[in-house]
């Protein structure tokens, strides 16, 4: 029997900053997690009916690369969701700052925040 996995081949537009930023690409980290709380499944009720495990080592090995890699894959999927954040706030400031220059030297962060632009009215 042949496991056959499609994975779409990357375009030349496409990168892989898209690919994360996919709706679809949750299901990747918790396909591994279901992968790997499968190969660990039937152990555990060995485990919990006989008091004995009759599994190879080996099954445990991937069941921990199963959920590491899970967890690799959300982890990075939260970094780039909050780094677009800080993306998007750095834009707003810069925006902010061209629109309101008024000549005098750069305020400090925290004015800058605070500061009206009273030109625009």
């Amino acid at each position: 029997m042949k496991l056959l996995i499609a994975i779409p081949a990357l375009n030349e537009e496409e990168s892989i900053e898209q690919i994360i930023q996919r709706s679809r690409f949750w299901a990747v980290p918790l396909g591994f997690a279901l992968v790997g709380l499968l190969l660990f499944a039937s152990s555990l009720f060995d485990r919990v009916t006989t008091g004995m495990t009759y599994e190879h080592w080996s099954r445990y090995v991937v069941m921990s690369f199963c959920f590491a890699l899970g967890i690799i894959l959300s982890v990075t999927r939260v970094i780039d969701y909050v780094l677009s954040l800080v993306d998007y706030r750095l834009e707003y400031l810069n925006t902010q700052s061209t629109v309101c220059s008024t000549g005098a030297p750069p305020r400090p962060r925290w004015e800058v925040e605070a500061q009206t632009c009273w030109n625009d009215r």
